[in-house]
């Protein structure tokens, strides 16, 4: 049975956070400069009047738009990535626009997914001053691309780290199940002569630098099916 006073006090609850958040964003902004937006010549000449001084939801409506005509990314394309970022906000394109024409209200976590989405700091909305070169911006956003990149590569090393740790446990579980029953699998013989490959080339790369023709020859010595035999002897002389 829905409690619909739990979740009416929750939402209270998440109300409040984003105003003390907010409130807490503007504290910084004002202790490094950039508080509510003052009157700038550049900006009301090249897009318009924004006032004389704004609340921090205008003005991060105002250069959300800025922002997003800079660096070439459509309302439409914005809500791909908003939507493609797991986890993230979820905003349509019709959302976004009345976002920037100030008939929606922000919430914080939204400011941050679009900062996100956009490549550049949330700090970039509180902007006060608008400038007529925006190449900063540009930058930022390639900084933060390449942030990103790395970020997924390390996360995609760490997947692979991962699978290939899950792979040998697996691999040797069917080995030592083979050995057990004596089944000599042509899954297994593939697997001890992959095992053997990697093992000859990490010692090629510790020693001495081997040609292609020396390593086949090394891999010769020894078959899937022939150390399969010898593990098999080993276990049965161990039991014995």
């Amino acid at each position: 049975m829905t409690n619909y006073a739990d979740e009416s006090a929750h939402a209270l609850e998440s109300e409040k956070y984003a105003h003390e958040e907010r409130e807490r964003l503007l504290e910084e902004l004002a202790e490094d400069g950039t508080g509510p937006i003052q009157p700038d010549p550049v900006a009301d000449a090249t897009t318009g009047q924004l006032g004389d001084v704004v609340d921090s939801e205008t003005l991060a409506s105002w250069n959300l738009r800025r922002i997003r005509e800079v660096l070439g990314v459509s309302q439409q394309q914005l809500s791909a990535r908003l939507a493609d970022t797991p986890g993230g906000a979820r905003l349509s394109q019709s959302q976004i626009a009345k976002i920037e024409r100030g008939e929606r209200p922000w919430r914080v976590n939204e400011m941050f997914d679009i900062a996100r989405a956009l490549g550049v700091d949330y700090l970039e909305l509180f902007r006060s001053q608008m400038r007529s070169d925006d190449a900063h911006l540009t930058l930022l956003a390639a900084k933060f691309a390449h942030q990103h990149a790395l970020a997924r590569a390390q996360e995609a090393y760490d997947a692979w780290v991962e699978a290939e740790e899950k792979a040998f446990a697996a691999g040797t579980k069917l080995l030592n199940t083979s050995l057990v029953t004596g089944i000599m699998d042509e899954q297994v013989v593939s697997l001890l002569e992959m095992r053997a490959v990697r093992a000859q080339r990490a010692a090629a790369r510790s020693v001495e630098p081997l040609t292609s023709e020396q390593l086949e020859e090394r891999l010769a010595h020894t078959t899937g099916k022939e150390e399969w035999v010898r593990l098999r002897e080993s276990l049965q002389a161990e039991q014995n």
